[in-house]
């Protein structure tokens, strides 16, 4: 599972990703502010090998922030149930909502912010969330979660942040294998 916050323009997304084992990478969205130069993004790849590197090619030069999870017990052929996402400018960024059709289903979230370094705290009950990447420079941060859905259920993975900046966030559910 890839999720990303790429400070690239509302045209310029991430072309392909790649890795070191050769696995195929789908797209599951690109969620941009109209007219700002961000969005985040979310690919995966079913059924993965273990892979020691990952590479993400955009259109042109961009500022990449990612979180790469690996996760197991996922089905190997059409794994994604459903997913949503957003995008927007305040301080309390929201995927929108996305209903899981069983239970054991593996919900995974991010919350990609822009032009400022500040801390992103994930909100979302019940996740566990992974360290928040930033990239150098030009700034673009990341950070994901993710929890086994007990019952079929509508999910949302959201956050907050100290002051308002452009964000992207989004949330894919995955079937059990």
């Amino acid at each position: 599972m890839l999720s990303a916050s790429v400070y690239t323009g509302t045209t310029n997304h991430i072309t392909a990703v790649t890795d070191s084992a050769g696995n195929t990478w789908t797209r599951i969205g690109a969620f941009s502010v109209a007219s700002h130069n961000s969005d985040g993004e979310m690919w995966y790849s079913p059924n993965a090998a273990s892979v020691s590197t990952v590479t993400v090619q955009v259109a042109s030069a961009a500022t990449i922030a990612l979180s790469v999870q690996e996760f197991s017990g996922i089905a190997a052929a059409s794994p994604l149930d459903v997913s949503a996402g957003t995008a927007n400018t305040s301080n309390t960024p929201s995927s929108g909502p996305a209903a899981a059709t069983a239970a054991n289903e593996l919900a995974v979230g991010f919350v990609a912010g822009h032009a400022n370094a500040q801390a992103i705290t994930v909100t979302a009950p019940g996740y566990t969330a992974q360290p928040q990447q930033t990239s150098t420079g030009t700034i673009a941060t990341v950070v994901t979660g993710y929890k086994v859905l007990g019952s079929a259920s509508s999910e949302s993975f959201t956050g907050s942040f100290g002051t308002a900046m452009y964000w992207a966030a989004g949330v894919a559910i995955f079937k059990s294998g």
